[in-house]
Formats: structure tokens, sequence, C-alpha cells
């Protein structure tokens, strides 16, 4: 855990996440255990301080799986008993600041491969039952997520954060122009380094973003 974060913690400031973008192991046992030790590991640093932490599945999550939703709802579970929050195709409006008034708008889910000719469904693993049809209406999916947050009048003006597992260019057709509205981008996994060194808005996998100058995430 960064330093940074466990002063952070410490202090009870609430002017950071903490995020997660997937492929953290193969099982739901393992994972438990990962995220179990991480949220143990908070709470040894301050007991009275609440660690808002968001997370994301990787396709290294749903291999155990044949369908992406028995993944999702046992995944859920398991996130809710600790206090973390899975996002799977959906956005929510989070609260950071000293006074909690500083609106971030945090879209997450696994994004998939709609427009990866390659590293998709079809060559890596994943839902086992998981067709390229079904992984393109997937990635349908949380685009038009995406559009609607962009388009939420209720947080006119918040940062958009969006944290996916897959890039940018694997569900969104055209990538470039949508990321200008976009203040960070967080993805789990790199396909093509390439790709990562021409985008023009600041890409991590797992790091930390000053917003606003005061407010973080990791």
């Amino acid at each position: 855990m960064p330093s940074d974060l466990k002063n952070r913690i410490k202090n009870n400031k609430g002017d950071y996440l903490v995020v997660f973008g997937g492929d953290i192991a193969n099982t739901l046992d393992l994972s438990t255990r990962f995220y179990t030790l991480f949220v143990d590991s908070c709470k040894k640093l301050n007991k009275n301080s609440h660690v808002p932490i968001f997370a994301v599945m990787g396709n290294h999550e749903y291999s155990e799986f044949d369908m992406i939703d028995e993944a999702d709802l046992a995944y859920r579970r398991m996130f809710e008993s600790i206090g973390i929050t899975l996002l799977t195709n959906e956005y929510k409006v989070v609260k950071l600041g000293d006074l909690r008034k500083d609106n971030i708008m945090l879209v997450g889910g696994t994004g998939f491969a709609k427009y990866e000719e390659y590293y998709n469904c079809e060559h890596i693993i994943g839902p086992r039952s998981l067709s390229r049809k079904e992984e393109i209406h997937q990635s349908e999916i949380f685009l038009s997520v995406y559009e609607r947050a962009l388009n939420n009048p209720i947080t006119a003006g918040a940062p958009i954060i969006v944290l996916t597992h897959y890039p940018l260019h694997c569900w969104m057709p055209d990538y470039k122009k949508s990321m200008k509205k976009i203040a960070c981008i967080l993805m789990g996994t790199i396909i093509e380094m390439s790709f990562m060194l021409k985008m023009d808005t600041i890409c991590m996998q797992i790091t930390k973003l000053d917003i606003k100058k005061r407010q973080k995430l990791y």
C-alpha cells in the first residue's frame, strides 16, 4: 500500500478513492483472500476511517464461471460482505473532500472487446460460455452506460473517471474524440503498449491522480 494512502487513512481524510481494475486472481477464493486482507489492513490503520473502494472485474475473474451474470452475482456478494463496491456497467456519483461536497462521476465496468480483433473472447480466457456475439453486446451495454453518464444533468461539470478492465479502444469506436470529455481513464489491463503511448489523456493501470490538486485515486 502506498505510504501516502496509509497517511490519508490514518488521518481519516476523505479526499481519495481506491480502485481495482480486475485480474487480481483466477478464482473467487483467491480474490476473496486478497480483498479481505486489503480491507483488514485499512481497518488496522484506522478503525474509524471509511475507505471508499471500487472494483471492476477482469477476464481472469470471469474465467472460473460459465456465464457473466453468474460471476457478477458471486463477486458482488463477496464485495458487499467486506465493504467494497463492484461496478458492473454502472456509474455512481462519489462525494470527496473534507466536507464531501465535491462530486466525481465514476463510470465502471469490464468493458469487454467489441472492437479488438485478436484479444477478445475467442483468444483469451474469460467466461467459459461467452460467445463473440454476447461479448460485443456487453461492450455496447457499457458504452451506453458511459454515454448516459456523460449526459447526466445532475452532475454537469463534475470530473468523469472511467474505470474499466479493457482499454478504451476495445469498447469505444471513436475513443480519441470521447477522451476529451474524460478527466481520467483507469484500465486494469494493457493489451497494446503502443496504444497507451499514443493516448493524450491520462491513462493508468494502478496509480494515483490529483484532482483539483487535493483529491486522489489509488
